[in-house]
């Protein structure tokens, strides 16, 4: 296991670094700059990443299992099939960052920016906490396929999102024991009449 300890004198500076299935379970990575970070495979599990740069960054299939990424700047971060379950993302800046597949039940999202994210066949559940995320559009597809609103002149109100998402959860099927959905895509879901 790599241990990294947070030393408030040091900026920890992983731009462009390769650390695809390292361990960094429980790391202190705390304000790292670790954009454009290969990690894919890696695990983050109970990581503390608050305030970290993870602009464009490639987090594939990672284990983030009840990691701390409150603050953390994910935009633009690919994501695809990454454990977010019981995450902390406060406040995190997810704009445009890939949600394909993730696994976020429980994840905390609670003001999080994910305006641009695509939640294309994303994992969730009744514990996902989406209060008071700022989110304008959102795609059902990957490569920016599928937007809702899909009026591209439209976008959600403050709330909507969270809202639309709460009546899918009441209205879907369990897939687990956890009570796992997927958020629904079927051509309708999101559907604002004009």
């Amino acid at each position: 296991m790599l241990l990294i300890r947070h030393n408030p004198d040091v900026e920890i500076d992983l731009v462009g670094a390769d650390l695809r299935d390292a361990d960094l379970v429980g790391a202190d990575l705390v304000g790292a700059d670790l954009r454009d970070a290969y990690l894919r495979g890696a695990d983050l599990s109970e990581a503390d990443l608050r305030d970290a740069d993870l602009r464009d960054a490639i987090l594939e299939r990672v284990d983030l299992r009840d990691a701390n990424l409150e603050s953390a700047n994910l935009e633009s971060a690919i994501l695809n099939g990454a454990n977010l379950e019981s995450a902390i993302l406060n406040g995190a800046d997810l704009r445009d960052a890939d949600l394909m597949t993730v696994q976020a039940s429980a994840t905390d999202f609670r003001g999080a920016n994910l305006t641009g994210v695509c939640i294309e066949d994303w994992h969730i559940n009744r514990h996902t906490n989406l209060k008071n995320v700022i989110c304008h559009y959102i795609y059902l597809k990957e490569g920016k396929q599928e937007r809702r609103p899909s009026d591209p002149n439209r976008n959600f109100e403050p709330g909507e999102f969270a809202d639309r998402i709460e009546d899918a959860i009441a209205s879907a099927k369990v897939i687990g024991d956890d009570e796992t959905i997927l958020a629904p895509v079927e051509p309708g879901w999101f559907h604002h009449p004009q």
